[in-house]
C-alpha cells in the first residue's frame, strides 16, 4: 500500500512532514531530532499501514508518520540507527499484528 499523499524526508537536524491529505488541507512541519522524546510503533495488518508516532518536547500530541507513506520506512530506519528505538523490538514487530511498542518504555 502506497500512500502517495504523505510524504517524509530528513537531514541531520531534523524531519520534514509534507501531508496533503485526500479531502483535508494540506499542512507541513519540522522536527527536530534532539527534541524527540519517545517514539512508538504500530504494527497493523497487511491492509493496513503501520504508523511511527514521533513525541517532542513542548508538544502534547504525537506525530503520526505512516511507514507507507514517502520516505516512511527510511524514516523509519534512521530511527533505529539514531538510538531512539529498540532494534530487538523492531525486529518483533516486523512479526507483530495489533501490537504497538515504545521506546524508551513508560
Amino acid at each position: 500500500m502506497s500512500l502517495p499523499w504523505f510524504r517524509c524526508s530528513f537531514t541531520e537536524e531534523r524531519i520534514v512532514l509534507d501531508v496533503a491529505p485526500p479531502n483535508n488541507d494540506p499542512w507541513k512541519t519540522e522536527i527536530q531530532w534532539a527534541d524527540i522524546v519517545r517514539v512508538c510503533f504500530e504494527a497493523t495488518d497487511l491492509y493496513s499501514s503501520d504508523t511511527i508516532y514521533i513525541f517532542v518536547r513542548g508538544r502534547e500530541n504525537s506525530y503520526p508518520v505512516p511507514v507507507d507513506g514517502a520516505g516512511g520506512a527510511e524514516l523509519w530506519d534512521e530511527i533505529i540507527n539514531r538510538g531512539l528505538f529498540d532494534p530487538q523490538k523492531a525486529i518483533d514487530l516486523m512479526f507483530a499484528e495489533g501490537k504497538t511498542e515504545c521506546w524508551p518504555p513508560s
